[in-house]
Formats: C-alpha cells, sequence, structure tokens
C-alpha cells in the first residue's frame, strides 16, 4: 500500500514537474527583466549639475502641501498610473530644500512658481514663509509668479521680492470661511434618528446630523478663532508688501469699485493697489529670469534647478550616524490599529514610537502632530506609548501643524513641551458618540418590520433597524462624560492646571495657536525647526553634535523596487489606459458617509474635530 502511495506522487511529480520548470523560468525572466528596467531607468535620466554661482531654484509647489504623502509609496506608484491620485507636494522636501539653498554660494534667487499650487494649512504656509524669508535674510532674491491668486498662495508670494502674474489672469482674495452642510432636517424627513451624545458645550461635530443650522456656540467660538487667524493673516501679507493691513482689507472691501476702475482685469487692480509688482507672460517672466540668473545653453533658458532635483544632488544617500533627533509625523484622522502614511493608525504609530524608545541613538523626540483627531481608544493608546518614551528618559516635544485638535491634542499630552505655530488650530477638548437609528424608514418605504426576543433587556438594543432604547442612551451618555473626563485630568496633569480650569477653556472649544498659549495649553509658538532644537536642548546635546532623522514605517526592497519603476514614464504610459476605471465620483455627501463608516473607534466614542475652513 505505501508502495503504491509512493508510485502515485511519483508520476504526479512526473507530470507537473515540466509545469513547474516553465513556471520558474517565467519568474526568472519576470524578475530580471524587471531589474534590468530598474536599472535603465536609475541610470538612464539626465545628469543634475549646476553652472557657476547664479542659479535659481525652481519651488514648483503643486497640488496639496501635506505633512505626510497619503498611503505608501507603492500605494502612491499603483494609483498614479491609473489617474486616481491628487497631487501632492511634502513640507518638509520644501522646507528643506529653501534652508540648504539659503547657504548654498550657486543659488542666488528662488522662483516661486505656484501656478498649481492647490491648498495646504496656514501652519504649513506659515512654516514655508518663514523659510523664504530666512533665505532672503542672506542678501538673496525670490521672484513669485502664478496664473491666478487666492489667499493660499498669495501668502506665499507675500514674502518675496517682486511679485508677477499673467496679465489675463485672476486675484481674488476673499478672507476664511467655515460653512457646513447640515443633514438634520433631511435626516428627519427620512425617519432616521440621530443620537448625539457629547461632553463639552461647544463639541460640535454631530451638529450637522442632528441641526439644520450652526449653533449658537458653534458660531461663537468659530467667530473667534477664525477671526485670529484672519487678523494674522492681514497683517502678515501687508507687512511682506509695506502697506497698512487698513489698505489690505480697503481692497476687499472695495473689490467690486476697483475691479470696475481695472475695466474687469483683478490682476491690473491688484498692482494698482500694489499687491502685484506687475504683469508678465510666460516669456516675458523667463526673460526676467535670464536678467537675474544668466542665460542657460543646455536648457535654452535661464540656469535653474527644480527643488527636487536639488534635493537628489545634495542630500546623503545613507542614514546620519551619532546622537539624533527623531521626528515622527502624526499627520490625518486616528484610526484604532494599523494605518498607512496619511492616517494614524494607533498601533502603528505605537510601533515607530516604540523603535525611537529601543535605539539608543535617538536621544529625543519630536512628534509633528496634523490631527483633528479620532478614535478616543487610539489617542490612548499612542498618549501611553509616548509617556513610556518619556519615563524612559528620552524628552519628548510636540510641534503642532495646521490642526492639532481634539484627538491630536490628546496625544499632545504626553510631552514635555507643545509647540505651535500662531495659525495652528488646536483645542477642542472633548469627545461624542453618535447613534443612527433608522426603523421608521425601512417601515414607511419598504414595509419591514423587526421582531425578535432576547435574553436581558440590553439584548439587541444596540441594533441600528431598532429604536434606541433611553437607558441604552444613559449608558453611551455615562460613557462620553467618563471619557472626557480621563482627557481632562491628563490635560490637567501635564499642563499644570486644575481639573476646573481645563474644563473652563475645554468643552469642546477650538482655538489658534496664539489663543491656546494665552491660556496654557501649549507652551510657545514656533515651527519644527524650534521644535527640534529644543528637544536637542532638553536631551543635552550641543548644536551640531546631532543630525534630525524623519522616523518613518519601513517599506520592503521589494516595494522600493516595484515603486521605483512604476515610477517611470515608460511604465506609467503602459498602464495609462485604466485611469477611467478606477475614478470615484467624490460628492459632498457620498465623502462625508464614507468618513464615518470608516471610524473604527471599539467603544464608538471620538475626540474628533472636522472643520470644513478655507
Amino acid at each position: 500500500m505505501e508502495n503504491r502511495k509512493k508510485n502515485f506522487f511519483y508520476y504526479i511529480n512526473k507530470i507537473f514537474r515540466p509545469f513547474n520548470t516553465i513556471r520558474l523560468v517565467i519568474i526568472n525572466i519576470l524578475f530580471w527583466g524587471i531589474l534590468v528596467l530598474l536599472l535603465i531607468g536609475l541610470f538612464s535620466g539626465e545628469k543634475i549639475v549646476l553652472h557657476g554661482d547664479s542659479n535659481a531654484m525652481v519651488l514648483d509647489i503643486e497640488g496639496a502641501v501635506v505633512e505626510e504623502l497619503s498611503g505608501t509609496d507603492l500605494n502612491q506608484a499603483f494609483r498614479s498610473i491609473n489617474g486616481y491620485v491628487k497631487s501632492e507636494t511634502l513640507l518638509w522636501d520644501v522646507l528643506e530644500s529653501i534652508d540648504r539653498a539659503r547657504t548654498d554660494s550657486r543659488i542666488s534667487l528662488i522662483y516661486l512658481d505656484l501656478r498649481f499650487m492647490e491648498s495646504a494649512g496656514m501652519a504649513a504656509l506659515t512654516e514655508i514663509r518663514q523659510a523664504l524669508l530666512r533665505f532672503r535674510e542672506e542678501g538673496k532674491t525670490i521672484i513669485a509668479y502664478s496664473d491666478y491668486y487666492d489667499q493660499v498662495n498669495y501668502y506665499l508670494a507675500s514674502a518675496a521680492d517682486e511679485i508677477y502674474a499673467d496679465p489675463l489672469g485672476d486675484f481674488f482674495i476673499q478672507g476664511f470661511s467655515l460653512y457646513n452642510w447640515y443633514y438634520g432636517e433631511g435626516l428627519e424627513r427620512l425617519g432616521v434618528d440621530v443620537n448625539y451624545f457629547h461632553a463639552g458645550k461647544y463639541k460640535s461635530y454631530g451638529e450637522v446630523y442632528t441641526r439644520s443650522s450652526m449653533s449658537d456656540e458653534a458660531r461663537e467660538a468659530n467667530r473667534k478663532w477664525s477671526g485670529d487667524l484672519w487678523n494674522h493673516y492681514v497683517e502678515t501679507v501687508s507687512s511682506g508688501r509695506s502697506i497698512t493691513p487698513d489698505k489690505f482689507n480697503r481692497f476687499i472691501d472695495d473689490y467690486v469699485r476697483l475691479l470696475d476702475e481695472a475695466g474687469g482685469n483683478s490682476v491690473r487692480a491688484a498692482v494698482r493697489v500694489s499687491l502685484l509688482d506687475g504683469l508678465m507672460d510666460r516669456s516675458e517672466i523667463q526673460d526676467r529670469l535670464i536678467d537675474l540668473c544668466g542665460y542657460s545653453l543646455e536648457y535654452g533658458s535661464y540656469n535653474q534647478i527644480y527643488y527636487n532635483d536639488y534635493l537628489v544632488l545634495e542630500r546623503d544617500l545613507f542614514a546620519p550616524e551619532g546622537d539624533k533627533v527623531a521626528v515622527i509625523n502624526a499627520s490625518g484622522t486616528i484610526y484604532h490599529g494599523y494605518e498607512d502614511p496619511g492616517n494614524i493608525g494607533g498601533d502603528s504609530l505605537s510601533e515607530l514610537i516604540e523603535a525611537v524608545q529601543f535605539d539608543n541613538s535617538y536621544k529625543a523626540l519630536v512628534l509633528r502632530v496634523d490631527s483633528g483627531g479620532g478614535s478616543a481608544f487610539a489617542s490612548e493608546i499612542i498618549r501611553r506609548k509616548l509617556q513610556r518614551l518619556r519615563d524612559s528618559g528620552v524628552p519628548v516635544i510636540v510641534s503642532m501643524g495646521s490642526v492639532a485638535a481634539s484627538g491630536g491634542y490628546w496625544i499632545s499630552t504626553a510631552s514635555d513641551e507643545i509647540w505651535a505655530q500662531p495659525t495652528t488650530i488646536t483645542g477642542s477638548i472633548g469627545v461624542f458618540s453618535l447613534v443612527a437609528t433608522y426603523q421608521d424608514p425601512l417601515k414607511e418605504y419598504l414595509g419591514v418590520n423587526v421582531d425578535g426576543v432576547g435574553t436581558t433587556w440590553l439584548a439587541g438594543g444596540m441594533r441600528s433597524d431598532r429604536e434606541l432604547d433611553p437607558r441604552v442612551g444613559d449608558i453611551f451618555q455615562q460613557s462620553v462624560d467618563f471619557i472626557y473626563r480621563q482627557f481632562l485630568g491628563y490635560v490637567s496633569l501635564v499642563r499644570g492646571m486644575t481639573v476646573d480650569e481645563v474644563d473652563a477653556v475645554a468643552q469642546g472649544r477650538v482655538w489658534s495657536g496664539v489663543q491656546a498659549r494665552d491660556l496654557g495649553l501649549v507652551d510657545k509658538l514656533g515651527g519644527l525647526d524650534e521644535a527640534v532644537k529644543s528637544a536637542a536642548l532638553l536631551a543635552g546635546l550641543d548644536e551640531g553634535s546631532y543630525a534630525t532623522e524623519f522616523v518613518r514605517q519601513e517599506i520592503p526592497f521589494g516595494d522600493q523596487m516595484l515603486t521605483a519603476l512604476l515610477d517611470k514614464a515608460v511604465i506609467r504610459s503602459f498602464a495609462a489606459d485604466l485611469s477611467g476605471f478606477f475614478t470615484v465620483a467624490e460628492n459632498p455627501v457620498i465623502k462625508k458617509l464614507r468618513n464615518l463608516e470608516e471610524l473604527n473607534d471599539p467603544s464608538g466614542i471620538y475626540a474628533l474635530t472636522e472643520l470644513n475652513f478655507q
């Protein structure tokens, strides 16, 4: 019998051995083919060179300025080949290129090309603008150009020596606004019951599902912080153009009249009030740059290098050695579990913090927080891991980005210092839970009734197809109140305030960075660079004796190779026909429902702020 089994498998093996050989041959051909394409791609590019000491670094910011690119590099590569990806510019690449160029004698000018810039948070804009001013302090020049200007790209342009626009361009600055769609009346008409449990009278996340308009409390708070940010904007831009804030405000107040006097040409109207230096088409701005930097036979234009090419040229190939200050990005919504870059996973971020703790070369950590929060449970997982790092003797400094509110503030409490920009949106110390039930529309529109039995009064009490028992609602509210008290306690412990003092400035209320500092929720105003220096000081590191290193999720070597290949034009074009297949309609209602669906706190309790701020 045993011999018969052996014979059976022997013949099976004989039959399939040729197929196995073919499989191995195909795999090897694919492997070596990919390797050859990768080597060709790596070594066939143009050599990057700088000529003389009069070169322009082209800072062409495209799409959204982000603190962390969405998804892994491989995710981005696959999305880009089928057209389903929004252009993103990494904030840290922009800052690094400006600061390197500042002390590089070969770079005399930055050409700030803002034609394709779409969006950025105010704190990110502030960081870039401060870096541009440091560049000018070295006696170097910045020329800004765009087809159109809005309040996002003009904030950066106002740091330039000269600002130009296309003669048929547009100049439109309208001020900050915060408007939402309110679904309360619509959901009521459909018979959907939305039960909103919250702690903090200003905690307004759920209002869009329960009301038809903004509450008085939310209106009061939003006017306060948005007004503070707008005053900062006006003062900063006016200073950059050597005009008074009153003159800038009059331009907006009298915009219709000024536009009429300029014959309907908004860029001409902006020139007349000194907001622009002149109007130039593409050829004319190129001639201006040739005058300043000289002519390049190689480019058939001015002497230039794009900022991303400049970084490739200047960056070290290997990780720094010796003492280091680690920087970890906490950017996006906070979820329970593991998340790719662009969002925050409680467990994935905790693993990065743990990696810092057990690597003796890291002497301090700067946590860069750019998040409106999310899962309260995941926020606590992260806070505990940060506290454990502090307990091990490693200083933890928080550097707040454009938004560091609610859960973003929760994780910031386990720190030795909190730094924020004046334009940071922070606070929102409060929590909530949302429970929607739809038993009425099931019956009304589909004739579906729900009935059954349970062994206790709680059994089946949290089904979304049954009316919520008031006693279950009481459970949710008590849970929310408990989490809120925990939140207040963490803030009280680290900020040196009583719980009552914290509660007075909490209640889910949002503050600007300046307001938060004045209230004791933030220690100092400044950007990432200042936070890193402070972390090094707390760690006892002398200036110049340490390196700064971003700690990110590790990418497998195979993914790195595939990403490099997918980034090559020849391979991207091969898959371009797939673009239409992956297109997804993003209307506001679908996006809102998708965001709700993705929230995954185990207890359904969230420390989350969502600001539709423009």
